[in-house]
């Protein structure tokens, strides 16, 4: 259990991470399948990339259910700087702050 409540079960197949489930203070859980730092989320979403005590933290690329796009530098699970695309076109790129371009 981390500082943060968050608690990681992992399974290993052939000396490598294939699937690990992580449950936060809230008691939600996430499903992930892992391999090569690529990680599927249960709902559709695919992230990756870099991580630390568990959140997106460094360079990665997110790909959520919907189609939008989220591609940068990760703070603590969020982008912090980055481009942002939708499947309609619309691009949004530069420093973001608790969700929010700034």
């Amino acid at each position: 259990i981390s500082k943060e409540g968050v608690v990681e079960e992992v399974e290993f197949a052939h000396g490598k991470k294939v699937e690990a489930k992580i449950a936060a203070k809230e008691n939600q859980t996430q499903r992930l399948v892992v391999a090569s730092r690529v990680f599927t989320y249960a709902d559709g979403g695919v992230y990756e990339g870099e991580l630390k005590d568990g959140k997106r933290h460094g360079q990665g690329k997110l790909i959520k259910a919907d189609g939008t796009v989220r591609e940068g530098r990760w703070e603590g699970g969020l982008l912090v700087e980055g481009r942002i695309s939708y499947l309609d076109g619309a691009t949004f790129e530069g420093e973001w702050r608790d969700g929010k371009l700034v």
